[in-house]
C-alpha cells in the first residue's frame, strides 16, 4: 500500500501529559497487554499515539511527506547479508581505545553486517542501525527484514569492543571495561593493562572528581559520546560502497538519504553524533537512555540535554508506552521544540509481554539472573527485536527519512 500524506502545522503544539512517575500518557485508553485486537484498531492506536506527540518545530509550516511504500512488500525481494569491515585494519597508537589493549600493533578493525535487497541495488536509502549496550550482540534481523523488503539498505555496524560471535567482533575496549578501569588509582593502572586509564587521567573525564558519587555514570556517558567518531566512520564507509547487481554502476546508497538510527545506548549515541554534520539526513532515537535515565544517573539528562543545543539534522524520538521511563523522549523532544528544530516524537502502544514465563523461555527469562524479566525490560527488547513491533513504527521512520532529504 502506497501512502501520500500532507501535514500542516501552524505551531509546534505538543501534548506531554506526565504521570507521577514522569511517564507520558497516551491519549487513548491502553488495552490489556495480551488482548487481541484487529488490524484496524492497531492502526488507529498507532496513529493516535503518534499524532499525540508529533510536531514539526518550524512555526507555520506545510510539510509534504514523500510518496513511500510502507506496507507493501514485494515477494520477489529477499534479504542479502554481507560481513564487512567498515574501518581499518589500521595500525594506531597505544592510547587508541578502538584497538585491543593486548595487541602490540594497536590495530583498529571495526566490523559490521550489511543487508540489502536481492537484485540490482543503486542509490537506495539507508538505515545505519546502532545497537545498544550489551557487548554480545544479536543480529538486528527484524529491523533488516522490515526495511530491506521496502527498498532500503540496512547497515548494522559493531562499535568498538562488541561482537556478534566469538569470531566476528570489532576491536577495542567495551564501555563496561572502560568505566571499570577509569575508577582505579594510577598505581593500580601501572600494574596492569590499559595504564592510561585511571581516575584523574585525561582519558577518563578528568573534569569529574574521583569522589563524585555519579562518576561511573559520567564515564559511561562520556565514553559513549566519544563513539560519535565511530558513527562518522560508519557514514563514510556506506557512502563509498559501489552499487551491487548485474550491470550495476554508481553507488549503493543515496547520499541524500542516510539515516542514523539507534536503540537504547545506540539511540543516545545518534543524538551525540547528530551534533556533527557527518552526512546524515536524519537521526532516529529509539528508546535512547530509556533503561538508565534516573536521578541516580544524572549525566544522561545533562549531557544529552546539552547536545540538544546543537543538532545538525532533523530528529525523531520514539518509544513504546510501557518503556521503563518516557522522560528521555519528553525531555529531549521538549528541548528540540524550544530550539526550533525539525523534530518529531511518538509514544507507541505498550508492547505485549509475558508475565507467566516458563523458565529459560527466550525473551522473557533472564538466564543470568535466573528470573523473569519485568514488563519494561521485555518491552525494551521486543520493540526493536520483534517483526510485528518494528512493523508498528517502521513506516513512520520511512516517512521521516523521505521527508528531509539532503539537497
Amino acid at each position: 500500500m502506497r501512502t501520500k500524506l500532507m501535514l500542516t502545522i501552524s505551531t509546534a503544539l505538543v501534548s506531554l501529559a506526565a504521570r507521577d512517575t514522569g511517564r507520558l500518557k497516551a491519549q487513548q485508553p491502553h488495552a490489556p497487554n495480551r488482548a487481541k485486537t484487529g488490524w484496524m484498531r492497531r492502526m488507529l492506536n498507532t496513529l493516535l499515539a503518534s499524532l499525540t506527540l508529533a510536531a514539526l518545530s518550524l512555526g507555520s509550516v506545510s510539510a509534504k511527506w514523500a510518496d513511500v511504500t510502507c506496507e507493501a512488500v514485494q515477494p520477489a525481494i529477499s534479504v542479502v547479508k554481507v560481513s564487512v569491515t567498515y574501518y581499518g585494519p589500521l595500525a594506531s597508537t597505544p592510547t587508541d581505545l578502538r584497538a585491543d589493549p593486548d595487541d602490540a600493533t594497536h590495530t583498529v578493525k571495526l566490523k559490521g553486517l550489511l543487508y540489502y535487497p536481492s537484485g540490482t541495488v543503486r542509490d537506495a536509502p539507508v538505515i545505519i542501525f546502532n545497537h545498544g549496550h550489551e557487548q554480545d550482540r544479536g543480529e538486528p534481523s527484524a529491523v533488516a527484514e522490515y526495511f530491506v523488503r521496502r527498498g532500503f539498505v540496512v547497515f548494522a555496524p559493531l562499535r568498538r569492543g562488541h561482537f556478534y560471535e566469538s569470531d566476528f567482533r570489532s576491536t577495542g575496549v567495551h564501555i563496561d571495561r572502560y568505566v571499570n578501569k577509569c575508577q582505579r588509582s594510577q598505581e593500580a593502572a601501572l600494574a596492569s593493562g590499559l595504564p592510561q586509564l585511571f581516575c584523574g587521567s585525561v582519558f577518563c573525564r578528568q573534569a569529574v572528581a574521583c569522589s563524585d558519587p555519579h562518576r561511573a555514570n559520567a564515564l559511561e556517558v562520556g565514553y559513549l559520546r566519544e563513539q560519535s567518531d565511530d558513527v562518522r566512520e560508519q557514514i563514510r564507509f556506506i557512502r563509498e560502497q559501489p552499487a551491487v547487481g548485474k550491470g550495476a554502476s554508481g553507488k549503493l546508497v543515496d547520499p541524500r538519504r542516510i539515516a542514523i538510527l539507534g536503540h537504547s545506548f545506540g539511540g543516545a549515541l545518534v543524538i551525540f553524533a547528530n551534533a556533527f554534520d557527518y552526512g546524515q539526513n536524519v537521526a532516529v532515537d529509539v528508546s535512547g537512555a530509556e533503561l538508565s535515565w534516573s536521578d541516580d544517573s544524572p549525566f544522561w539528562e545533562s549531557d544529552l540535554g546539552d547536545t540538544m543545543n546543537n543538532q545538525s539534522s532533523p530528529v525523531y524520538f520514539l518509544q513504546p508506552g510501557n518503556g521503563r521511563s518516557l522522560l528521555p523522549t519528553k525531555t529531549l523532544f521538549g528541548k528540540a521544540v524550544s530550539k526550533g528544530y525539525r523534530a518529531q516524537a511518538a509514544i507507541f502502544p505498550p508492547v505485549p509481554w509475558d508475565p507467566v514465563c516458563r523458565e529459560h523461555k527466550r525473551g522473557c527469562w533472564d538466564s543470568d539472573k535466573n528470573k523473569l524479566r519485568p514488563e519494561w525490560r521485555q518491552a525494551h527488547n521486543s520493540f526493536i527485536g520483534r517483526g510485528e513491533q518494528v512493523g508498528l513504527w517502521g513506516c513512520s521512520v520511512i516517512e521521516f527519512v523521505n521527508r528531509y532529504p539532503l539537497p
